[in-house]
């Protein structure tokens, strides 16, 4: 998918909901750049609303990014992570499918949970802005 700069991680995208100002300043700041969310991501997103204005709410503002669908090979290359790095560098199921869909389609994944992705090889990752907060 050529339309996709950048892939969002879920701890992206909860800053980004939370309205997590280096988070606003850094989208405001990619505006131009065309950012998808992997289904894996909506999907957990999703899954912290506590009521269902709450998940309309938040499903109304997942929708303003296009969201990945998993796709042939995608769950293969996500198992083979997992028996590969889940012991060495704690890799979760859920870390390996959004790192198969980035992985396929060649884009940077934005996120601050470095470690359980670092293992994978010709997997751009990026971290999108501080989370330290200012003196």
């Amino acid at each position: 998918m050529d339309d996709i700069d950048l892939l969002l991680d879920t701890d992206v995208m909860v800053d980004l909901l939370r309205q997590f100002p280096p988070a606003v300043r850094w989208a405001r700041e990619h505006a131009s750049s065309r950012l998808g969310i992997p289904v894996i991501v909506h999907l957990e997103v999703l899954q912290g609303a506590r009521n269902q204005h709450e998940l309309d709410s938040i499903d109304q503002h997942l929708n303003t990014y296009t969201t990945l669908h998993l796709e042939t090979g995608d769950s293969a290359r996500a198992l083979e992570w997992f028996k590969q790095f889940r012991l060495s560098h704690g890799m979760g199921i859920l870390d390996g499918l959004i790192a198969a869909i980035a992985f396929r389609l060649q884009k940077p994944l934005c996120t601050f949970n470095t470690k359980h992705y670092t293992a994978i090889p010709d997997l751009s990752l990026a971290t999108p802005y501080s989370r330290a907060t200012p003196p």
